[in-house]
């Protein structure tokens, strides 16, 4: 992190806030009852880098940082925009199909309550 545009006062706090803030993110995604907020929470971190990534790439900073902190070896700052980009699509789809899992068992459970459910009067 000390090869980056940022203060190096921030690059320290940061070496330590970014792997804690991914352990408490894999911790959600593990629990079934906060698997959505491991989703919404890894998809804003995954904006949040992609956005870094487009101002290195649009040349916002004064020098380009060293690609260190990407999670594939010597991938250019390109290939890593379009690797956030395709685990950015990745959280969508699974964001999505959390909504469709979760309003089809809701209509399963107000079926039930009204008597329409599966094996009710059988």
């Amino acid at each position: 992190m000390q090869r980056q545009v940022f203060s190096p006062v921030l690059s320290s706090v940061l070496s330590y806030v970014i792997p804690s803030v991914l352990t408490i993110v894999i911790i959600l995604l593990t629990i079934p009852e906060k698997r959505f907020f491991g989703l919404l929470s890894a998809a804003l971190l995954m904006v949040l880098f992609t956005s870094y990534v487009s101002a290195v790439l649009l040349g916002l900073f004064e020098y380009l940082p060293c690609s260190c902190i990407s999670i594939v070896k010597d991938i250019s700052w390109e290939g890593q925009l379009y690797f956030n980009i395709t685990f950015l699509l990745i959280a969508a789809v699974g964001l999505s199909t959390y909504f469709i899992n979760k309003q089809h068992t809701n209509n399963i459970i107000y079926a039930d309550r009204k008597g329409e459910g599966a094996g009710i009067g059988c």
